[in-house]
């Protein structure tokens, strides 16, 4: 019997560039490529997440019909880091950087190369390795035999310490995108949802040279009264097998007045855009002001609308260990299966809860006129300075079912008087007998137990003052 032939399980190029760009659209491919120029930030400070300055760091990006270009002075790819660097994936021995990035699978940069052209430059200096270069071209592409690419000396006369990769011979579907007008208005817009929170920090970046202004995330807040209940925030802080959790959630304006609600017409300062939750991972956005179940609206409790136009909450999860973090594998949203978020998730509901309660019960013009002359009062600063005010009065903070490591501030909001002055009556009966008095009452099935509750006493009330 002749000896038979290996099975050969080696993988192609074609499989590399074809399949693995298939899946990411043009505007996420680039943003992968910003964020390996906000990860050689944190590469070349070292420090822990909440110490990393981006002042200085810029990023411009320029494309037109025929080519892209990314240059950044983020500090630049080490020649000790090319032999991994540049592999499909990260290979096994690669060392652990053990920094507050987000990439854990090593594809990203390559990816987006081979989505957008066949022919690519990346140079790139370093402040304590010589400068390098390297070419990926159409024939290196197209041969299965060779899979290492020379590295060049180089002259980076343009960029100080940092990367500019650039790609042409770009691919016909990319190049027709390019040229639409509305291309850049979209990748802008995605720039500043994603990168707002770094922008803000003092990171730059330009897009054909359009400099990207951030949009800011505010809390209002109060200071106690003489009653012992202001408007201030609900804040959870936790450490979980390595990451360190920061949770706030309060109102960033003013009530909408009766007439904004109903016509559904938002001033600067009630902008539906700025509502709901943002969700960070070592300061990248992966969540932007979410209204939807991911976040609770509308499964945990109410279905998003105006009343609820001045909540506004932002959740942030930093790491050294990005594999940890609760983001998908495009690093553009939040991984919705993960024990950690599903953890947070339940102090998001309870602090949005705080406040969908208090805008039910300041209802009418009144009462949100009395509201907003406080609001507009308060204090205003970025969440995370809020954090840090509160939490240095400690003995306002809870722990969390006794654990060390996780704490909260729920706030004792104020109530208007004429709700001060009620009684609460609760009761529980057989399903049976609530089932017949929701029939007698009229009631629809799904009626909740307080509408049912309600219900009885408004039938007693008007009957017993006859």
């Amino acid at each position: 019997m002749s000896q038979l032939p290996q099975a050969n399980f080696t993988p192609t190029k074609r499989f590399f560039v074809d399949m693995l760009t298939r899946d990411i659209d043009l505007e996420d491919a680039i943003l992968d490529l910003l964020d390996n120029c906000l990860d050689g930030v944190t590469r070349s400070q070292n420090k822990d997440p909440d110490e990393i300055d981006y002042t200085g760091y810029w990023v411009n990006i320029r494309f037109d019909k025929s080519s892209f270009s990314i240059a950044d002075n983020c500090g630049g790819i080490p020649i000790e880091s090319a032999a991994y660097a540049f592999r499909m994936g990260r290979p096994k021995d690669a060392p652990q950087d053990n920094l507050a990035t987000v990439g854990v699978y090593g594809i990203g940069m390559k990816r987006s190369i081979f989505k957008i052209g066949r022919y690519c430059k990346i140079s790139t200096s370093h402040i304590n390795s010589d400068s390098f270069s390297i070419e990926i071209d159409e024939d290196w592409l197209n041969s299965d035999h060779d899979w290492e690419i020379p590295i060049q000396p180089s002259l980076v006369s343009e960029i100080e310490h940092g990367t500019k990769i650039e790609i042409t011979k770009v691919q016909k579907d990319i190049a027709n995108q390019f040229k639409q007008n509305s291309f850049q208005s979209t990748l802008i817009n995605k720039i500043v949802f994603a990168y707002s929170y770094i922008i803000d920090k003092g990171f730059t970046v330009k897009v054909n040279d359009e400099l990207i202004n951030p949009m800011p995330v505010s809390m209002r807040y109060e200071r106690v009264d003489t009653q012992g209940k202001a408007i201030q925030p609900y804040i959870f802080k936790g450490e979980f097998d390595g990451v360190d959790v920061k949770l706030i959630v309060g109102f960033y304006s003013p009530l909408p007045s009766e007439n904004e609600e109903e016509n559904d017409k938002q001033q600067a300062r009630h902008n539906t855009r700025d509502a709901g939750w943002t969700i960070v991972c070592n300061d990248r956005i992966v969540v932007f002001k979410d209204k939807t179940e991911l976040t609770g609206w509308g499964s945990d409790y109410a279905r998003y609308h105006t009343q609820f136009i001045a909540i506004s909450g932002i959740v942030y999860f930093k790491s050294k260990s990005p594999e940890k973090l609760p983001i998908t594998t495009t690093k553009r949203g939040v991984d919705i299966s993960s024990p950690l978020f599903l953890k947070v998730r339940k102090h998001m509901v309870e602090g949005t809860k705080l406040f969908i309660d208090y805008t039910n019960k300041w209802k009418g013009q009144e009462l949100i006129s009395e509201s907003n002359s406080r609001l507009n009062k308060s204090e205003i600063a970025s969440p995370l300075k809020v954090i840090e005010e509160f939490s240095a009065v400690p003995d306002k903070w809870t722990k969390v079912r006794n654990r060390v490591s996780e704490s909260k501030f729920k706030p004792t909001l104020p109530v208007p008087k004429n709700i001060e002055s009620n009684k609460r009556i609760s009761f529980q009966k057989p399903l049976e007998k609530v089932e017949v008095v929701c029939e007698y009452l009229n009631l629809e099935s799904d009626a909740t137990p307080n509408q049912i509750g309600e219900s009885c006493f408004d039938f007693v009330y008007t009957e017993a003052t006859k």
